[in-house]
C-alpha cells in the first residue's frame, strides 16, 4: 500500500520519538478510539471515523465556526465530543500536529505556529496489516473550510464501508451528527 504524506510548508526538521506527550489528553482519546475499533467483533467490521471541520458557516460575518461528523458507533461519538471541547478553533494546524505527536513524532516549538498543513493523507502503521489514517482536506469544501478525518484501516478483516467517501462540506446545524 502506497502511503501519501502530509505536505508541510516551512519545514524545519522532524524527529521521531517513541513516546507521545503524556500531558496531551488527545493521546488517550485517540488510543481509546483505535482500541475500540480493534476490539470490534462484528463481521464485517463497521468502520469508525471522525471528521473535525473548521469554517463551516458560509456567512462571511461568522468567525470561529466548527463541527464534528462521526460514524454511528459510541466510540466515534465520544471522540467527536472530546474534539469539540478540546480542539483549537483558531489554529487549524494544531490538531494534525497533536495527532502526529501522539504517534511519536516530534516537532520544534516553532512548528506549532509556523507550519502550514495542507491536504494529504498520513497513514501510521500500528501493527502489521493495520493503520491509523489521518486525512486533511480543504479542496472541495466551501471557501475557508478545512477538515481532518481520523479513521482506522486493516487488511486482516473486512471493513464496512470498504472505502470512506471523500470528505464533504459540513454545514452549520449538521455538526456532531452521523452522516
Amino acid at each position: 500500500m502506497k502511503v501519501a504524506q502530509i505536505i508541510v510548508g516551512a519545514l524545519f526538521s522532524v524527529g521521531f520519538a517513541t513516546q507521545a506527550s503524556a500531558s496531551d489528553t488527545l493521546c488517550a482519546q485517540l488510543n481509546k478510539f483505535v482500541a475500540d475499533q480493534e476490539a470490534e467483533t462484528a463481521e464485517p467490521m463497521p468502520r469508525h471515523c471522525v471528521e473535525f471541520h473548521w469554517g463551516i458557516d458560509p456567512d462571511p460575518n461568522s468567525f470561529w465556526s466548527w463541527g464534528c461528523r462521526h460514524s454511528k458507533d459510541s466510540s466515534s461519538v465520544g471522540f467527536c465530543n472530546y474534539l469539540m471541547d478540546n480542539t483549537s478553533r483558531e489554529f487549524r494546524n494544531s490538531l494534525p500536529l497533536r495527532v502526529l505527536s501522539c504517534l511519536g513524532y516530534r516537532f520544534p516549538k516553532q512548528a506549532w505556529s509556523g507550519w502550514r498543513v495542507q491536504d494529504g493523507v498520513f497513514e501510521h502503521q500500528r501493527k502489521k496489516g493495520s493503520w491509523l489514517v489521518m486525512e486533511i482536506a480543504s479542496q472541495g469544501l466551501q471557501p475557508g473550510e478545512m477538515a481532518v478525518r481520523i479513521s482506522y484501516n486493516t487488511v486482516d478483516r473486512k471493513l464496512e464501508p470498504a472505502d470512506l467517501q471523500p470528505i464533504l462540506p459540513l454545514r452549520v446545524g449538521d455538526e456532531s451528527k452521523a452522516p
